[in-house]
């Protein structure tokens, strides 16, 4: 799969974050807490 969780419940993408960074968004926008926290990650990452 594309995506897995940390230890801390996040979603995190390995090499290819930013290429299927549109999907996820769509894959979870009915998951808001997930998707909260999924954009958190993604910007300490940048």
């Amino acid at each position: 799969m594309l995506r897995n969780l940390d230890e801390n419940g996040y979603f995190t993408i390995f090499e290819e974050r930013l290429k299927y960074e549109v999907f996820f968004e769509m894959l979870i926008d009915d998951m808001n807490m997930i998707r909260f926290k999924f954009i958190i990650i993604q910007s300490s990452h940048i």
